[in-house]
């Protein structure tokens, strides 16, 4: 037995040794290299992702619950038609017009509930006063693109009102009857009797809030926050929305025809464009072009 052993060649020690530890090296290398692609992956894995990266790569996008959306799309409304009612009495005592009441209402609560939301959903999700990841739908477009898309999307709101008045005057003197006189907004015309310096002033403020701030407030709230978090229904996100706005326009009820159907472009562009943007310009235009009929129209009124 020990010739035997002794008989072993002495060579294969070695050669086993040298071959162990090679392998050893390899296995160890290859560990390596496997830990090292492993940790890049899980960091690709982990790589924040833009709200916009994840609409223009059609992933998931945050949603609420059905009746927080539907309460955050109407308390806004249901405060300023309250503030809107509380201060006519005062308003029309001071000689101005119900509307100065409104704006009053969009100033102290639509405006700053709206913007307040916006503000403390970034300060939660940011740890800081931030509307990144709040605000999605915020395509990039070039300048050229808005000033051929938004004339067209303008004159298709335009149609629209166009349809929707006739409905408006039957649903209103059928539904809403009963609805005080001064609560139905016909034109500057029904204003006559007021002074003309007070006319002139709520025109104005009318221009500035509701012709420009509002719309732009207004859109990045509805469309840019509340509609990507309904965007699990699919197009009938579309439909929730201009619905859901036009019931927020509580303070005048009998236009919900016009208020539906002018939304409809606004929100079907938005969705299909992905930015907020668009219907947001358009708004603006719009409502600017209303303020300076109506200033126009109160510059004329018989004394």
């Amino acid at each position: 037995m020990q010739q035997e052993i002794g008989a072993r060649p002495p060579q294969e020690l070695p050669r086993a040794g040298w071959y162990d530890s090679r392998t050893m090296i390899a296995d160890s290398e290859d560990k390596s290299g496997s830990l090292e692609e492993s940790a890049a992956d899980k960091l690709v894995e982990t790589a924040p992702v833009s709200p916009e990266t994840a609409v223009a790569e059609g992933e998931c996008l945050p949603q609420q619950r059905l009746a927080l959306s539907i309460a955050l799309h109407l308390i806004p409304g249901a405060v300023t038609t309250a503030i809107y009612i509380a201060c006519v009495p005062a308003v029309t005592r001071a000689g101005y017009p119900p509307l100065a009441a409104l704006l009053i209402g969009t100033v102290a609560g639509l405006i700053p509930i709206e913007l307040g939301v916006l503000l403390f959903e970034g300060k939660r999700k940011n740890g800081r006063w931030s509307l990144d990841g709040i605000v999605l739908y915020r395509e990039a477009w070039p300048a050229s693109r808005y000033l051929k898309v938004v004339p067209v999307l303008v004159l298709i709101c335009f149609i629209a009102i166009g349809i929707a008045l006739p409905i408006d005057r039957v649903f209103g003197s059928t539904a809403f009857a009963r609805l005080p006189s001064w609560s139905v907004f016909t034109g500057f015309k029904q204003y006559a009797g007021f002074d003309r310096t007070a006319l002139l002033i709520t025109v104005l403020g009318w221009l500035a809030f509701y012709g420009f701030l509002r719309p732009i407030v207004e859109e990045i709230y509805f469309r840019g926050y509340l509609l990507p978090r309904i965007s699990r229904f699919g197009g009938r996100a579309v439909f929730l929305s201009c619905g859901l706005y036009a019931i927020y326009h509580f303070w005048q009820p009998y236009g919900l025809p016009t208020l539906f159907l002018t939304s409809l472009p606004i929100v079907t562009a938005t969705w299909m464009t992905k930015n907020y943007r668009v219907g947001m310009a358009a708004r603006v235009v719009l409502g600017l072009l209303a303020g300076l009929l109506g200033l126009i129209g109160v510059t004329h009124l018989p004394r």
